[in-house]
């Protein structure tokens, strides 16, 4: 009778994939994520890659049912891919079929947060896009609020922007200063769970005060407004055009003061039977620095100066 042979080793195939691919972690480096486990599977095989650029993938492979895919870009957005295999000493066997997801890492600090225009009702932001966030989260409170921002007047988390853009908000009143921020997130694979980046520099901004009128008085333009509460100083801006870009600052007063005669625009006498177009912008200071209602005028005013 002849010897047997040398042993066959046999490595059977997973023919299940893998079951929905959960994210349980996202830093700005790091991406985590957990799936049930297959049966008859000796561990898995993870593929990513940057969304659309497959062929810079790279693999893993893991004996549990989890990962923890490190070295990421921040704000990356990826595609991950899960195969189930089963292996001995000698082979590896890759299923044929893969689960896939994709997620994104945490978001950088949005650093360039502005107010652009800010009237009684409406306010608008800017910031530069961020690659990987699809939606952000805005407070908005009273300066008095603004260290911590335990009662936000707006606490909007459901707008999408693209373009780093938000406009409107009703409870904006005028004659009043405002804190504000916003920050990026984005939510885990398979899940309603945020994840935040950290919070942008908070800005500061007000509105043009509830009142302003301006009558044709002597040889010059006499200004009033009502007070603006937290105010260290007004700015007096002046156009003869209602366009909002053209108007330049004309003079300013210390905050117990609301009037001011206007008699020179652009170092010139007021011109005969010009329309005056005027607004006023409350100025607070936020430590040792002094912040203006927005970089735009609102709400001017009309008069006509006939002399």
């Amino acid at each position: 009778m002849g010897n047997w042979s040398d042993t066959l080793k046999v490595v059977a195939r997973i023919s299940d994939k893998t079951a929905k691919i959960t994210g349980t972690k996202a830093t700005a480096a790091s991406l985590s994520f957990k799936w049930a486990a297959v049966s008859g599977a000796s561990g898995y095989k993870v593929v990513y890659y940057p969304s659309g650029l497959s062929d810079l993938s790279k693999e893993l492979t893991t004996s549990t049912n989890s990962c923890t895919i490190k070295n990421l870009k921040e704000d990356g957005s990826y595609a991950i891919c899960v195969y189930a295999l089963n292996s001995n000493s000698d082979f590896t066997v890759v299923s044929n079929t893969y689960t896939e997801t994709y997620a994104t890492t945490l978001p950088k600090k949005i650093r360039d947060f502005k107010v652009t225009t800010a009237y009684p009702g409406d306010a608008s932001f800017e910031w530069k896009g961020i690659n990987g966030a699809k939606a952000f989260q805005l407070q908005i409170t009273k300066v008095s609020d603004s260290k911590k921002f335990k009662k936000p007047i707006v606490n909007e988390t459901k707008f999408y922007s693209y373009l780093g853009t938000y406009t409107n908000s009703k409870k904006i009143k005028a004659g009043t200063f405002y804190s504000a921020r916003v920050r990026s997130y984005v939510t885990l694979a398979g899940t309603k769970q945020k994840v935040y980046s950290p919070w942008s520099t908070v800005i500061t901004f007000g509105t043009s005060p509830k009142k302003i009128t301006a009558k044709q008085s002597g040889s010059g333009i006499k200004i009033n407004w009502s007070k603006v509460s937290g105010a260290s100083a007004y700015e007096i801006y002046v156009s003869t055009s209602y366009d909002t870009k053209t108007f330049t600052k004309a003079g300013a007063v210390k905050s117990k003061n609301t009037s001011y005669t206007l008699k020179k625009f652009k170092k010139k006498k007021l011109k005969k039977n010009t329309m005056y177009y005027i607004s006023v912008k409350p100025v607070c200071k936020v430590g040792k620095k002094n912040c203006s209602t927005t970089v735009y005028v609102s709400n001017p005013t009309s008069v006509f100066y006939s002399k």
